[in-house]
């Protein structure tokens, strides 16, 4: 009975300090929709799969004239605040690579959409070692790697579910390695607390009945917690790092396949995402604009 109880207590602890983590980290990701104007209803299709999702995304829609210091502002502050900024380029120069080059210079993860059947260039300004998904590929998918992977950049509270339900997943496999740790807990646990309870004076026969089991439900609490933490602390540390470094790598032009882990997280996998980036050689701008001048 004492046991059951004290695991009934190490599981309120364990559940307060997973909603804490969930009420703390609750927020959506905001997504950037930068386009072309001729690909506007590419970014209308993004924009509506986004925000079905639950991810909140800012697309600033295409104005013929707009006042250029009001229009700057603007995009800057929207890319500012933003978690990833998402580009679709077109086949011809436009302010699109003005807004890769705020976005650049404010280190947000840059992602690209490109239409396969449309011999895709990239920005003058966009390197490229940014991650490229094609459009086609994406329908195909039903979108759901890519908004994943939007979530999982942004560390919003749907990717910290799916962490928690990754996490979970692999549990069993876990096993062998978390019993002994769990043994070796309990042991010292129940060392530190007959070390407290050696009695310096006698007690009545029913005061130490209580402090004994008090001690005994106090270690088994303890035990369960301090495993729990452990692996809760190297879990997420560990996968915010890796959540760091590929943000980094995506910043800072320099992203490659071999910086993505099997798993993500619960619904995203490393396969998942190769399957919908593009595989084809990209041309900037300026590169493919020589290639038809030397071919002409």
């Amino acid at each position: 009975m004492a046991f059951v109880l004290a695991l009934v207590i190490a599981a309120a602890i364990v559940g307060v300090v997973l909603a804490a983590h969930l009420v703390i980290g609750r927020r959506r990701a905001r997504v950037f929709i930068s386009f072309q104007h001729e690909r506007e209803s590419v970014a209308d299709v993004l924009a509506s799969e986004m925000e079905t999702s639950g991810i909140g995304c800012t697309k600033l829609p295409f104005v013929e004239n707009p006042d250029h210091d009001a229009l700057l502002d603007q995009v800057r502050q929207a890319i500012r605040h933003c978690d990833v900024f998402v580009c679709v380029p077109g086949n011809r120069p436009s302010f699109v690579e003005n807004e890769v080059s705020m976005a650049f210079g404010l280190e947000k993860p840059l992602l690209f959409v490109v239409v396969e059947a449309d011999t895709p260039r990239l920005p003058n300004t966009a390197k490229k070692g940014y991650p490229v998904f094609t459009l086609e590929r994406l329908e195909r998918a039903g979108f759901g790697p890519f908004l994943h992977f939007c979530s999982y950049l942004a560390a919003d509270w749907k990717s910290t579910v799916r962490l928690y339900a990754s996490a979970l997943r692999n549990m069993g496999k876990c096993i062998s390695f978390i019993l002994p740790i769990y043994i070796v807990t309990l042991f010292v646990m129940f060392g530190v607390s007959a070390l407290v309870e050696a009695p310096r004076s006698p007690k009545p026969p029913g005061q130490s009945d209580m402090m004994a089991l008090s001690w005994v439900m106090f270690s088994w609490v303890a035990s369960f917690v301090v495993l729990f933490l452990l692996f809760y602390t190297v879990f997420f540390a560990s996968r915010r790092l890796l959540r760091a470094r590929i943000r980094r790598a995506i910043s800072t032009k320099k992203f490659s396949e071999s910086f993505l882990p099997q798993t993500l997280d619960d619904s995203l996998r490393r396969v998942d995402l190769l399957a919908v980036l593009y595989r084809g050689d990209l041309l900037a701008e300026h590169e493919a604009d020589r290639t038809n001048v030397r071919n002409t």
